[in-house]
């Protein structure tokens, strides 16, 4: 029986049939693979962070120093938010606390170890009975290592300065966020169990030193005071801090710091060119091969200042063994008005001393009682003076170290994101107290704006992103769909 053949027309439907089950096989699998890695996508994202940070300081991601100790962690750490999440997911009136949210989540990304949960006080009200002995609010955040138990306020870490309206009406605005130092140092308190104890001597008009005290405090050390006039050092402290003392100390005092380096002990010194003669400090100094002139170093060489003021000098690392790799990294110390720290001699009986840090070879200094009007001249000019050093006994293993500058270790030099001021002065005390897997954090200025867009900015935008653009995109296809079905 003959087969009857199609017309024309009848071939040219079939083929359009075909070609329609071809177009649809392919949208379905188009579809299909765009579904498959989408979840795909979002269940890595859940463990391995794929967002990026592109803020200026990367203000919602971890530090290198973070991320490495994280590596390290033996124990299991869980960290509890009291809050829930969508309420720390978007807020452009609290950016600070969705900064510290997006930075706490990260903690889980980078180990296994760690677990990061939300906790809604409202609907679980049941869970403080797991924590009897603790006050706890909403926006605190728990940080728990088997039988250590560390809790914290979201809203305590963070640093404000109170801006005026020109109706002189003010509002606070955060500057600084200590989050990654607080949960880090959290985590390693309570892993470890141990928080190394750091004396700051008082009794002879010292500075104040409580920037670095905080700087110390947020990455797991405890600060305490101690008078020398009126106590004895105690046998566990790990490292004394003498922040700028004004007034010469007593031979009693001396006496105290003697016997604390003949047993081991550490004690940083910090000086500058506006404290006046200490005869008694400066024979203390000597026997450990050291000494500070009543001077003010400077620095000539532009390349080495920040904004071109020779008493704001960037310092180059001499002993590398104490930059903790900082040089390698371009992350720069930056002084303030220092003072130079001389060398007596490098080796004496049991005593060699070293030099720290210094400025470049076209740097100077000159006596601190010169007139306001004094002239630099060649011979100021001696190139390579050194701003810190380091005096250390063989046979005790006692530490002393001499900072030309008590004002590099204050305010902004210790959390502005263009200085490793605190990057440094915190590295030398973990060296010193042999903290092996450990982080160096510091602070991060967050006082730029994160987000600069208006309200209506963010309406436009929203609407532009979520409605419009995806309706024309329906529009196109579905429009493509019937120019098909009519050919």
């Amino acid at each position: 029986m003959d087969k009857k053949k199609q017309t024309p027309e009848a071939k040219e439907r079939s083929r359009r049939r075909r070609r329609g089950a071809v177009a649809g096989g392919i949208t379905v699998l188009v579809i299909g693979i765009a579904v498959l890695l989408n979840v795909i996508l979002t269940l890595v994202s859940e463990r391995y962070p794929l967002s990026l940070d592109l803020t200026k300081n990367s203000i919602y991601d971890l530090s290198e120093d973070t991320v490495a100790y994280l590596g390290g962690l033996d124990k299991d750490v869980t960290i509890h938010i009291l809050a829930t999440r969508q309420s720390l997911s978007y807020s452009y009136d609290y950016l600070d606390l969705v900064q510290a949210a997006k930075t706490i989540e990260a903690y889980s990304k980078y180990s296994d170890r760690v677990s990061v949960d939300y906790v809604d006080l409202a609907a679980n009200p049941g869970f403080l009975n797991s924590y009897p002995d603790r006050e706890l609010a909403a926006y605190d955040v728990i940080v728990e290592s088997g039988e250590t138990v560390v809790v914290s306020s979201l809203i305590d870490m963070f640093d404000y300065s109170y801006q005026y309206n020109s109706d002189y009406t003010g509002y606070d605005v955060v500057t600084t966020s200590n989050v990654e130092q607080e949960i880090t140092s959290a985590i390693m308190y309570a892993v470890s169990g141990v928080k190394n104890r750091v004396g700051f001597i008082t009794g002879f008009g010292e500075r104040d030193s409580s920037d670095l005290q905080s700087l110390l405090s947020k990455n797991n050390y405890e600060t305490v005071f101690m008078n020398l006039l009126t106590e004895d050092i105690p046998e566990d402290i790990s490292a004394l801090v003498w922040f700028g003392p004004n007034s010469d100390p007593s031979e009693d005092a001396v006496k105290k710091l003697d016997a604390y380096l003949e047993n081991g002990g550490n004690l940083l010194l910090f000086t500058d060119p506006f404290i006046g003669d200490q005869p008694t400090l400066d024979v203390f100094l000597g026997e450990w091969g050291l000494s500070v002139p009543e001077a003010f170093a400077f620095e000539t060489d532009s390349s080495r200042t920040f904004n071109n003021s020779m008493y704001y000098p960037l310092v180059e690392y001499t002993d590398r063994n104490w930059s903790f790799g900082l040089e390698s990294k371009n992350a720069y110390t930056l002084y303030y008005a220092p003072r130079p720290v001389e060398l007596l001699f490098e080796s004496e009986g049991d005593i060699t001393t070293s030099v720290l840090l210094s400025l470049s070879e076209k740097s100077g200094c000159y006596p601190a009682d010169v007139s306001s009007d004094y002239e630099i001249t060649d011979e100021d000019i001696v190139g390579n003076v050194p701003v810190a050093a380091l005096s250390e006994s063989a046979e005790t293993d006692g530490k002393l170290f001499v900072f030309g500058s008590t004002y590099s270790f204050l305010g902004d030099f210790l959390t502005a994101s263009y200085t490793a001021n605190a990057d440094y002065i915190t590295g030398i005390f973990n060296a010193l107290c042999e903290r092996e897997n450990s982080a160096v954090i510091a602070p991060k200025d967050v006082s730029a704006q994160a987000n600069t867009m208006t309200t209506n900015d963010v309406m436009v935008s929203s609407i532009a992103f979520v409605i419009l653009i995806p309706a024309l995109l329906i529009g196109a296809g579905v429009a493509v769909y019937l120019r098909r079905r009519r050919k």
